[in-house]
């Protein structure tokens, strides 16, 4: 790793995206995910998968 990086010639917010949705993984055992799934239909909030 250097010392020193020189960002003079950067730009900033170039890869910036705001309508960007980012999916973590996350890994529930099939009990508790149909769990999950059936608490957020109950409250009504829609699912990105």
């Amino acid at each position: 790793m250097k010392t020193e990086y020189d960002f003079t010639q950067g730009e900033r917010g170039k890869f910036y995206n705001p309508d960007a949705v980012l999916n973590f993984p996350v890994y529930l055992e099939p009990d508790v995910d149909e769990f999950m799934r059936k608490l957020a239909e109950e409250k009504d909030i829609i699912s990105r998968i």
